[in-house]
């Protein structure tokens, strides 16, 4: 069965170990990204921090927050635009790892290269 890539709602994962300049800015924005969807989901988890960057998880979900795709890690969130692109993502309900930019999915010079 294909899953039409648009999605009703997300669950979003945020580390809340984290201790980057960019954690406030990335609590709000992500806060404010939820508020603004009807079937958003934010989690703040103790986890401690991922030592290759600030990364959100994000499992989009129906309405009734059940799993309809794999969970996609996005990041390293390094700057404000990153954080930007990432909320816009989510507002945009599509989902769609493919309309990420690549370096939001950990896609790297030497990784295209390998």
């Amino acid at each position: 069965m294909t899953v039409p890539l648009r999605t009703t709602g997300f669950v979003a994962v945020r580390s809340t170990a984290s201790r980057t300049p960019l954690d406030a800015l990335l609590a709000a924005e992500l806060a404010a990204a939820v508020r603004a969807t009807r079937h958003g989901i934010l989690v703040a988890s103790a986890r401690p921090p991922d030592p290759e960057g600030t990364f959100v998880l994000v499992q989009p979900c129906d309405e009734r927050q059940r799993p309809v795709r794999p969970a996609v890690r996005v990041g390293p969130l390094e700057t404000a635009d990153d954080v930007d692109e990432l909320c816009t993502w989510l507002r945009a309900g599509l989902l769609d790892p493919a309309t990420l930019p690549l370096h939001l999915l950990g896609v790297t010079e030497a990784t295209r290269r390998s």
